[in-house]
């Protein structure tokens, strides 16, 4: 399972541990700890959506990973992807990161809006090429089919469930000025995928410390925290 984590002790200092990560210390103000408070869904941070691997020859069209929890509970996620687009990558967990917290603020809307700038802000980007490295990142998400994901939790009903058949965006505008100039629509704005807007919608939402998150350094490790961080909340 993931070992453990300490929020934040007495000094400020937070601990994440995950068995194969290793142990990284994270030290932030108390001031900077009160302006650092997120939120994640319930079950995009219970198993990695993600391709960790780098410097990929080849693109991966497909995904199935298993979690055993102690209670015997297996998450287990089954997905698809286009042979282009590839899976969602590293940095992509950073993008549904800050995408959950713009959803969070607009109070789970069927259609979240954002300005890319504002994006690339929150997502430590500077613009040139981020914007179209971002951009791709809406593409791997909206070509990611999950076939099956066991273990899905249902808050509405307070328990696990298979779901499947959907995107983890169904859909997005983010035009370039190219489609601008044809006359697309100049609004920028994506929507979740239904299983994933749906819990949203009925506030399957834990904590998640955004300032912990974006100093730890390995993208493993960023998850660690939020499947670890996880594992504290009381449902």
């Amino acid at each position: 399972d993931t070992g453990w984590v300490r929020e934040t002790d007495s000094k400020g200092i937070t601990r994440v541990g995950h068995c194969p990560c290793r142990l990284e210390q994270v030290d932030l103000g108390k001031e900077q700890q009160r302006h650092n408070k997120g939120k994640d869904e319930l079950n995009l941070c219970s198993i990695a959506l993600f391709d960790f691997s780098r410097g990929r020859k080849k693109q991966s069209e497909a995904i199935l990973r298993d979690i055993t929890r102690p209670d015997g509970s297996i998450y287990r996620i089954s997905a698809s992807t286009s042979r282009d687009t590839g899976l969602p990558t590293a940095a992509d967990q950073d993008l549904i990161v800050i995408l959950e917290q713009m959803t969070w603020e607009q109070k789970s809307p069927e259609k979240v809006l954002f300005e890319p700038e504002d994006l690339l802000r929150r997502l430590g980007r500077k613009g040139g090429s981020n914007y179209e490295n971002t951009r791709q990142g809406f593409k791997r998400l909206a070509a990611m089919l999950v076939l099956l994901w066991s273990g899905w939790y249902d808050k509405k009903n307070g328990k696990l469930t298979n779901v499947g058949g959907f995107h983890i965006i169904d859909s997005y505008n983010w035009p370039t000025k190219e489609d601008l100039e044809k006359g697309a629509n100049p609004q920028c704005f994506f929507t979740w995928g239904s299983a994933i807007k749906d819990s949203m919608k009925i506030g399957a939402w834990k904590a998640l410390d955004l300032g912990v998150y974006q100093k730890i350094q390995s993208p493993i490790g960023r998850f660690a925290y939020r499947y670890a961080s996880r594992a504290l909340h009381k449902r």
